[in-house]
């Protein structure tokens, strides 16, 4: 088994199985294309696990989903129509993050989900 000690340790996020319906939902109405889901697990897969919080680029996530950037744009923006993907300024300096909705997956303990949900809503 793993723990926050071992270096192996890739930390844990709970994804909210009544969410995931409303996404495959979303999937066979057409609402969200096939390329949108490999988009949002690969921004699940680079979240910190600690606060949620996604630090990858368009360019990233078009090389991990194996898409062309300009796709990324379009699908980033049907994810936030649908309230599932937030992008956000830094609390401090210059730059955002992508954050997922804090009611579809949760990341860390409940403060930071707590903190986390705020952003969400700012955004």
């Amino acid at each position: 088994m793993l723990t926050e000690e071992s270096p192996g340790f890739l930390g844990w996020g709970m994804v909210f199985i009544h969410d995931v319906q409303r996404i495959m939902e979303l999937t066979r109405t057409r609402e969200l294309r096939l390329r949108d889901s490999a988009v949002f697990f690969a921004l699940i897969s680079q979240a910190d696990w600690k606060t949620g919080q996604i630090h990858v680029t368009q360019a990233e996530l078009a090389a991990m989903t194996d898409q062309k950037a300009a796709d990324i744009c379009s699908t980033i923006s049907r994810l936030t129509k649908h309230h599932l993907v937030r992008r956000i300024k830094v609390d401090r300096g210059a730059g955002h993050y992508y954050a997922i909705n804090p009611y579809v997956v949760g990341f860390g303990k409940e403060r930071e989900r707590g903190h986390l949900w705020a952003k969400f809503q700012e955004a």
